[in-house]
């Protein structure tokens, strides 16, 4: 029977089977993200919308809240004090005769704080002299300790904030702001960043030359980065001088009606390296710049870069600080 029909017929039952299949296929996937809530996806309670299923009331365990018996204890860490105060007890407790002496093994309460000021400002005030014989006016040569305006430890603090800790540059520089009462902008962060990067130079050419010697287990993984628009930009009006050349044609659309994730993102490339002392990471092709894995396990930003592909080192945890840090084999 469907060889009766005509070719033109066929196709256009053909198209619109297709059609029907591809409807099909985005429907099944919209039933989908619009049925999921906090008890079958990743969605918080708090994205569930009235009408959703509750989650069933956890059985109760019959335990107490808090450390359950058996568990290690954990004790506040007692530091090095940096101010001692007595307090010693004048009476007895019990008939009040006067007490004196020293107790060799005092009950310690220990009380952390942070100073009241946390910022310490030096003045370099170079003087401008006039010379009795010549008349010629001399300033003292600019120091070097204030070419950067920042000091060693300030440097470093902004570099582990925004790299160690993944913190944005507005957040930290509030931070400079507000606890330290410290002012600085985002370009201000940006050179500190630089800077320590550089001062890391030496230490990570030795660390990646040392890991080249060694025996290390490789991955390697990619990530696409970016997004190109699916669809050239629809204009309001029509422009009044209208374009030499014709606009680019958009991407095609699968199923689910979007652009497909390989055509709309850019590819880069993820290589890690270990070795019983280091972990070792480079990435090549990102937007985002190089991670790497800190000795806590969790990834941290890089500021070091060579060439097309960034690298990065850190200790792998319980390895010995005597020995030199070690990175991993990169590619370009």
């Amino acid at each position: 029977m469907w060889a009766t029909f005509p070719a033109a017929a066929q196709a256009i039952i053909a198209a619109l089977t297709e059609e029907i299949a591809t409807l099909r296929a985005q429907v099944a996937h919209l039933s989908e993200r619009v049925s999921q809530n906090s008890t079958n996806s990743h969605k918080p309670p708090s994205s569930d919308p009235p009408h959703a299923k509750p989650a069933p009331p956890r059985t109760p365990s019959g335990k107490r809240r808090g450390g359950q018996p058996g568990h290690p204890k954990h004790e506040r860490t007692i530091l090095p004090a940096d101010e001692v105060l007595d307090h010693k007890p004048t009476r007895c407790g019990r008939c009040q005769q006067a007490l004196t002496g020293d107790d060799p093994e005092p009950v310690i309460d220990q009380v952390i704080d942070l100073p009241a000021k946390m910022r310490h400002v030096i003045h370099h005030r170079r003087h401008t002299l006039t010379c009795p014989h010549c008349r010629v006016r001399t300033t003292a040569p600019p120091v070097p300790e204030a070419a950067t305006g920042f000091g060693p430890a300030v440097q470093a603090t902004a570099a582990y904030l925004t790299g160690g800790c993944r913190i944005g540059k507005r957040p930290t520089r509030q931070l400079f702001e507000d606890v330290f009462g410290i002012p600085m902008s985002l370009g201000t962060i940006t050179n500190l960043e630089h800077r320590t990067s550089t001062a890391l130079g030496p230490i990570h050419t030795a660390a990646h030359e040392y890991t080249k010697t060694q025996d290390a287990n490789l991955d390697e993984t990619t990530w696409y980065e970016g997004r190109h628009p699916a669809t050239p930009p629809v204009e309001s009006s029509p422009p009044p001088d209208p374009p030499t050349e014709a606009p680019p044609p958009p991407l095609p659309l699968d199923a689910r009606g979007t652009t497909p994730t390989h055509q709309r993102k850019k590819k880069a490339w993820l290589w890690v390296a270990v070795t019983p002392r280091s972990l070792f990471s480079s990435s090549a092709g990102a937007a985002t710049g190089p991670r790497s894995t800190t000795s806590g396990g969790e990834p941290r930003r890089s500021t070091r870069r060579t060439g097309t592909s960034s690298m990065t080192t850190s200790p792998r945890p319980g390895a010995n600080s005597a020995g030199p840090t070690s990175p991993a084999i990169s590619r370009p």
